[in-house]
């Protein structure tokens, strides 16, 4: 057996080490313990598939981890091939056979459970790297890829750049570039891009669930004018416009606002 077939088998019975049929010990233990973020960037679900068939144990061990999971976090496994989100139901995908079904679900769900501030070794690209990376592809953008751009942007900003706290509010020290979101009565966003005038002033808008966000929803103060100045009247006039927001980088914040008002404020 090669390195990397060594490597993904240590992967694969992971199912049965954290349950108590193994070593029950704690997924991201097991995790931390097969260097899963170090082995992920170099296989998918594809590339379990011949291990699972050769080993067919393995497809009771993962029914199991399903069967007993006691949270409504990641994915559920069926036997009759059927993955799906366990806070979604509606979610569900067959699959053509349990094998393939097995290899997707290990793969989503080990990702689900990754630590989210890891990112493989000599990973450098950020989510900006990404999106102009698969520009004009067509190719879909999403997670293990995106977690670890975070976690890379987050570990950049941690040495110098203090992160937000939800409402606190910042003033722009100069004419400052931004992006902005449009909202519909409609099941669609739009946006563009323009300039925050010197002395705009903005109010930050963080989930809970965030720690140490790379960037920030804001309103302006002068919600108004900077509407009017953003916005087009033609968007702005659409029965079924429903505001904006602005979209600003932690790194902006902190390099070309001040903060003037703390939350508890």
């Amino acid at each position: 057996m090669s390195d990397r077939d060594a490597a993904l088998l240590s992967i694969l019975r992971i199912g049965r080490d954290v349950s108590l049929r193994g070593d029950g010990v704690a997924i991201r233990d097991a995790l931390r313990r097969v260097s899963y973020v170090g082995h992920r960037v170099t296989f998918k679900a594809k590339d379990l598939l011949p291990i699972i068939a050769a080993n067919p144990s393995l497809v009771e061990d993962w029914l199991a981890y399903s069967a007993d999971k006691r949270t409504s976090g990641g994915w559920y496994l069926l036997r009759s091939g059927e993955l799906g989100q366990v806070s979604r139901p509606a979610s569900g995908i067959t699959y053509s056979t349990i094998e393939e079904a097995v290899a997707q679900f290990v793969v989503r769900e080990l990702d689900y459970w990754m630590e989210p501030d890891e990112f493989p070794p000599g990973w450098n690209k950020t989510l900006s790297d990404l999106f102009a990376e698969l520009k004009g592809s067509g190719l879909p953008i999403g997670p293990p890829e995106t977690e670890w751009a975070r976690a890379y942007e987050r570990s950049i900003l941690r040495p110098w750049a203090r992160f937000p706290l939800d409402g606190e509010v910042y003033e722009a020290l100069e004419d400052t570039p931004t992006k902005f979101l449009t909202h519909w009565r409609a099941p669609f966003t739009g946006g563009g891009e323009g300039t925050l005038p010197k002395g705009t002033r903005v109010r930050v808008k963080i989930p809970d669930w965030i720690r140490e966000p790379i960037g920030v929803y804001a309103e302006p103060l002068d919600s108004p004018q900077i509407e009017r100045l953003l916005v087009s009247e033609d968007d702005r006039s659409n029965v079924k416009y429903g505001g904006f927001s602005l979209s600003i980088s932690t790194a902006d914040l902190n390099k070309r606002f001040r903060l003037v008002q703390h939350a508890l404020e």
